[in-house]
C-alpha cells in the first residue's frame, strides 16, 4: 500500500501465512520455551510489523543512523519497499535484504 499503514502489517501472501502457522509450532516443538515468552516474542513480531507500517518513524534519527540503525529495520527503512516493492523486504534486521542484494537503503522522505 502507499503509503502504507498499520493495517498493510496484517496483509501478506497466503503462503507466508501457512509457513508462518507451520514454522512457529514447529520451533516450539523443537526448542523448549515457555508459553508467556512464546507470547512476549509473538507480541514484538506483530508490534514491529505494526510500527514498520505506520509511515513515520518510531525510533529516534540518532539510532536510525547509527552504528546498529544501518543493520535494524525501521519504518523509514521498510517505507522504501511500499515506494518501489522491489527492494527491502526485510522486517527485523537488514541482513537478508543485503546478503541478497534488496537492500536500498532509508527512504528519501527520512533522509531529510
Amino acid at each position: 500500500s502507499r503509503p502504507p499503514t498499520a493495517w498493510a502489517a496484517m496483509s501478506f501472501h497466503p503462503w507466508e501465512a501457512i509457513t508462518g502457522a507451520v514454522v512457529i509450532p514447529a520451533l516450539v516443538l523443537l526448542v523448549p520455551i515457555h508459553v508467556a515468552m512464546l507470547g512476549c516474542v509473538l507480541a514484538i513480531m506483530t508490534l514491529m510489523g505494526v510500527t514498520n507500517h505506520m509511515g513515520w518513524e518510531l525510533f529516534p534519527r540518532a539510532l536510525v543512523h547509527s552504528r546498529l540503525g544501518r543493520w535494524l529495520i525501521t519504518a523509514s527503512h521498510h517505507q522504501k519497499h511500499h515506494e518501489h516493492y522491489l527492494c527491502n523486504y526485510g522486517l527485523y534486521f537488514r541482513f537478508w535484504d543485503r546478503l541478497c542484494g534488496t537492500d536500498r537503503g532509508l527512504s528519501d522522505a527520512f533522509m531529510r
